[in-house]
């Protein structure tokens, strides 16, 4: 009696991997794409963008899809808009979950924390801000400069990141001291 019909068990793995590399290689296009729109300042063009990706990884376990939804790319593009609540949130989250990968005194927690004094700048807390901003800007004011990929393109994503957080928090000092 012929045996019946196996399919080899490379063949099954190989099978599933095809079926599922399509989800990482989608979300990583729209996270290119989203990048450079936010690159040329194109901020509803990069929203969209993370729309699309968060259909995508929808379905991911939340670890991994923490590292995909909260970027710095999403949070400064949401910092110009006006939905202050939303950017607010992510602004947090993205905040918490930096913290937890890389602890208190990383230039990437620095960067985050910026970003979220920026976000609470713009929904009016501006005494909260102010000591997010001071703990951010003393680690970001020592943090010597990284090398990006796109170092050779012109300045790197950390530098144009720590200027805009520490211009933010001048033009921050510079309102509260004039309000006084």
């Amino acid at each position: 009696m012929p045996r019946p019909l196996a399919l080899p068990l490379w063949f099954s793995i190989s099978i599933s991997l095809w079926a599922c590399r399509r989800t990482p290689r989608e979300w990583s296009e729209r996270h290119l794409v989203a990048n450079t729109q936010a690159k040329i300042g194109q901020w509803k063009n990069t929203l969209e963008q993370y729309a699309l990706i968060d259909a995508v990884v929808e379905k991911w376990p939340e670890t991994s899809k923490m590292r995909v939804i909260y970027t710095p790319t999403r949070v400064l593009a949401l910092l110009h808009t006006t939905d202050h609540d939303r950017t607010l949130d992510t602004a947090e989250k993205y905040y918490k979950y930096v913290r937890s990968l890389l602890g208190d005194q990383h230039r990437d927690t620095a960067l985050a924390e910026g970003y979220l004094a920026v976000a609470k700048t713009h929904k009016g807390a501006t005494e909260a801000a102010l000591e997010h901003f001071k703990s951010a800007a003393a680690i970001l004011a020592a943090s010597a400069s990284g090398t990006d990929d796109d170092e050779a393109a012109g300045p790197s994503n950390f530098e144009a990141d720590r200027r805009y957080i520490l211009e933010n928090y001048i033009a921050v000092l510079a309102r509260a001291r004039d309000a006084d």
